[in-house]
């Protein structure tokens, strides 16, 4: 019987840097090197996108083997029942996770310079909260994942509100497993004692921004003072990494300026910053600044991008070499994690005025305001604003569907800037091919 192998759509070739190359699977979380000869050939098979038995022969069999393994290459006759297999999977990441992201308060503590919000609307008055309570026990009581984000403003600003949501998800959630919560802190605020009665509530994750050492964070976030907040937000970090629930996740941000990358590495000399990257409930990433419509980057703060990458690379090595190569990270995401949020139809951010939005950032941005929340928690939407975050993703788009990195980003990884105005090209294909292909130089 002659069996026809078919390359893999989940399948690509980034395009090359010198003599070598990477060729990943993003359905099977694969990815390995080739060069030479090894790398001839795979873009011969990669040309020719399907093989018969005949063709077979041209290529070595432990080559044909791997790529099979793999699932680069996929059987032609099981072909439709893969690719439907992989789009029921999706479809349950896109509708089965509810989440709601609320602003308890849009105040912030901090004024870092760089911030992109107008931080005017104050915290939520008693109509709101209770409205927005009952909001909380209806999803938590019907959804089949549910997730409670935090976001601001500074949410510690309004820690009653937040415990108050907390724990009425936690109350109303059916299985307590299938619901967590997360929050996007400055740090500051945080106590043992707040985090006790939080975490307590399944509140698990958290993402907290240390803007590298005291010299380059103080100059970057400062308080509404202005003076600088390292301290303050070493000490929350601390709290974090002696507080003895398992169960947390900590997500350290440091935001950099692409030409002053190197002054951000003596963070890594912080005797807490050491203790925390050894810890497995903590991860350190590195974020370039942009600029947006309230900062323009200055000639001092602009770089190239290898200059960023160097430093991600030092900070990923010191992490590794402080939990083991046992944590170290999958080059590949895994199944909708570069999928934002606003593209998924019952994820909603809701306002300290009551409003309901999608995105968090262009939280200004009339797009973004679809509906409301009413008097007894139900929402009042606006379907075709609403259509415009959801309209489109890697299930219904036929240009998403030959795309190989359509699992993690299920075609909504911003829906914003999803496609060019006009011609209907994807902007993020470049921007991945870039990401995976920086695996080459570490």
């Amino acid at each position: 019987m002659t069996t026809t192998w078919i390359w893999n759509t989940n399948a690509r070739i980034i395009p090359h840097k010198g003599d070598q190359t990477m060729v990943f699977n993003n359905e099977s979380g694969w990815a390995a090197r080739f060069n030479g000869k090894g790398l001839l050939l795979i873009e011969d098979i990669y040309r020719r996108k399907s093989l018969v038995n005949g063709d077979e022969q041209s290529y070595p069999p432990v080559l044909l083997k791997l790529l099979k393994d793999k699932r680069v290459l996929i059987d032609e006759t099981t072909a439709d029942d893969y690719y439907t297999d992989i789009n029921q999977k999706l479809k349950v990441l896109l509708d089965d996770v509810w989440r709601l992201i609320i602003l308890p308060t849009e105040r912030c503590n901090f004024d870092c310079y760089y911030c992109y919000e107008e931080r005017i609307k104050g915290k939520m008055k008693k109509a709101v909260a209770d409205a927005t309570d009952k909001l909380v026990a209806r999803m938590a009581s019907e959804a089949p994942v549910f997730k409670l984000d935090f976001f601001g403003g500074e949410p510690f600003l309004a820690p009653d509100l937040m415990i108050r949501y907390l724990k009425t998800a936690f109350e109303n959630a059916p299985d307590k497993t299938r619901f967590n919560a997360a929050v996007t802190t400055n740090g500051s605020l945080m106590t043992p004692e707040l985090l006790a009665e939080m975490t307590a509530y399944r509140l698990h994750s958290f993402q907290v921004t240390l803007d590298g050492p005291r010299h380059m964070h103080d100059k970057q976030r400062v308080g509404k003072n202005g003076k600088g907040t390292y301290d303050q937000v070493v000490r929350g970090i601390r709290y974090l990494y002696e507080c003895d629930n398992p169960n947390i996740n900590v997500s350290v941000r440091v935001n950099v300026h692409a030409g002053l990358a190197e002054q951000y590495l003596p963070l890594l000399e912080d005797p807490i910053i050491t203790k925390a990257m050894g810890d497995k409930r903590f991860i350190f990433s590195v974020h370039e600044i942009w600029e947006s419509s309230k900062f323009q980057l200055s000639e001092e703060h602009k770089g190239t991008m290898a200059a960023v990458q160097k430093l991600k690379n030092a900070f990923a090595q010191f992490e590794l070499t402080s939990k083991g190569p046992e944590k170290a990270k999958p080059l590949l995401s895994s199944p909708c994690s570069e999928a934002c949020y606003a593209g998924k139809p019952n994820q909603f951010v809701i306002y300290p005025t009551g409003h309901v939005g999608k995105c968090t950032v262009i939280l200004e941005d009339n797009r973004n305001y679809i509906g409301r929340v009413n008097a007894d928690g139900s929402l009042e939407i606006n379907g075709e604003k609403h259509d415009f975050w959801i309209g489109q993703n890697a299930l219904n788009d036929a240009g998403c569907q030959t795309c190989a990195y359509r699992i993690t980003c299920t075609g909504i990884g911003c829906p914003i800037n999803r496609v060019k105005p006009g011609d209907g090209t994807c902007t993020l294909r470049d921007a991945y091919d870039k990401k995976w292909a920086h695996a080459l130089m570490v």
